[in-house]
């Protein structure tokens, strides 16, 4: 079959005149909705499909999709059509890459698809019991299950010819608690890359989640409007994230373009600080791809080192742009998209400084558990909402009451530098994540530890 595949586009590439690239991929999956104990939804995913993707010398990329291996020849055509009729004012040139030739297979230890229906269900049913005991005043519950397998193949002009696979599993949960004057929402999820078993194994994480969900009811606001904050590994992963959309070329080329903050060995924090993507990490995580849709191979790529910026993430547009090298960033959700700049498995370094004693010389601070949502005003120079909080008071180096409906304000005008301390105790997120772009959602991966944080503003929430 994979043969049979690679034939029908190598054999369409073939007959392309200037730059050209053919993907098809094959996917399947299932999802499942379990509503406050009953079954909503049941749905199984089949999709395949392809596209092709031209340059001719002078013009502009031309881009067309296609459903069934027997309309590439039609596909083809209408690519080149479109690249013929758009003429850029510039050239569109791609920096070079090296041909290759690479299948790329997943080791899967318990198949998800090997797992009927009503496992799955019966799966669900033990969590939802389990919220329902161990959170007396929940009033809703929403447990997602969800499995992928996507196969993807890919040809291009430029010699490289390459297959890959991927697989995951997700349980994802939401519960909302009342105490008939206060409402809140609590969501959760949990990936495995390779086995169904290792999903049916997370007792312990919805025991605690669920007595969570009622102990915020009481929380009160923190008692403090500018301290030292400490983010969890969590918040602190999804922090880097999010500062790191800065670091995207595409980014860089139109909309931050004037930011001196942004240049290449520009100094935007300390010493200690150390920001990277890795989109070839194993064991997998959410952003691991092995290449990226232009057969660029993934590579971890230092974005800041030692508190210095020192390279960008890269699609082939934009490194020829930018006289950088393709970073192994060009990425689409699947067939119907072409590839734009994106993350792929983005961490913060762990530190240098002992975690457990982060904390101690902190009269009055606050610990920063979760979130709902990450605002940015005016890039770099500007500032960043971490909006929705929970956590706890830190009061003499120690952990106290717990804190909710709150956000934290940081200012970015002068870099990264708020960054007063980070931990030594760095964990990639089991949580299950996508990053929007473009109108594109693909899956990601973080990491962080703990990261402290001087002079915060908190206010109260903008999110209701």
């Amino acid at each position: 079959m994979r043969d049979d595949i690679f034939e029908k586009l190598v054999h369409a590439k073939n007959k392309i005149d200037g730059f050209g690239e053919i993907r098809f991929q094959n996917e399947e999956g299932i999802t499942i909705v379990l509503e406050n104990g009953e079954i909503t939804n049941v749905e199984p995913i089949f999709k395949s499909g392809g596209n092709v993707r031209i340059l001719l010398k002078g013009h502009n990329f031309g881009f067309s999709t296609f459903n069934k291996l027997d309309d590439i020849d039609r596909a083809l055509t209408k690519a080149v059509d479109m690249s013929r009729s758009l003429i850029p004012d510039d050239e569109v040139r791609l920096a070079e890459v090296e041909p290759v030739e690479d299948f790329v297979r997943i080791s899967i230890d318990d198949d998800f698809r090997e797992h009927s229906v009503d496992e799955i269900v019966n799966m669900l049913k033990e969590y939802d019991e389990l919220i329902v005991e161990h959170s007396r005043k929940t009033i809703g519950r929403v447990l997602v299950y969800r499995d992928y397998f996507m196969e993807k193949y890919l040809v291009t002009t430029d010699n490289i010819k390459i297959f890959t696979q991927k697989i995951l599993g997700v349980v994802d949960a939401k519960a909302i608690s009342t105490n008939g004057e206060k409402a809140k929402t609590i969501h959760f999820s949990t990936v495995s890359f390779d086995s169904f078993a290792e999903l049916t194994k997370k007792q312990d994480l919805f025991k605690k989640i669920a007595s969570i969900a009622d102990k915020l009811l009481c929380a009160d606001y923190p008692s403090c409007e500018y301290c030292t904050i400490i983010l969890a590994p969590k918040v602190a992963a999804i922090f880097t994230h999010e500062i790191v959309h800065f670091f995207e070329a595409d980014n860089l080329l139109y909309k931050y373009k004037n930011d001196e903050l942004l240049k290449l060995g520009q100094k935007i924090g300390p010493d200690f600080l150390n920001i990277f993507d890795n989109g070839s990490m194993v064991p997998e995580n959410l952003g691991t791809i092995f290449y990226d849709d232009e057969g660029v191979p993934a590579k971890k790529n230092y974005l800041v080192k030692n508190g210095v910026i020192v390279n960008y993430l890269h699609s082939r547009k934009t490194a020829a742009l930018m006289n950088g090298i393709p970073t192994g960033n060009a990425r689409s959700p699947d067939f119907r998209y072409q590839p734009i700049v994106r993350m792929t498995n983005t961490a913060i370094e762990s530190g240098p400084f002992p975690v457990n004693q982060m904390f101690d010389e902190i009269k009055i601070g606050v610990y920063v558990v979760d979130f709902y949502k990450f605002f940015f005003s005016n890039g770099l120079n500007g500032s960043i909402l971490i909006d929705d909080c929970y956590g706890y008071m830190i009061r003499n180096g120690k952990l106290a009451e717990m804190v909710d409906d709150f956000s934290v304000l940081i200012d970015l005008s002068n870099g990264l530098f708020f960054i007063e301390q980070i931990g030594d105790d760095f964990i990639w997120s089991n949580s299950y994540g996508f990053c929007g772009k473009g109108g594109q959602e693909v899956l990601v991966g973080v990491g962080a530890p703990h990261v402290k944080i001087k002079n915060a503003h908190i206010l109260k929430n903008i999110c209701y």
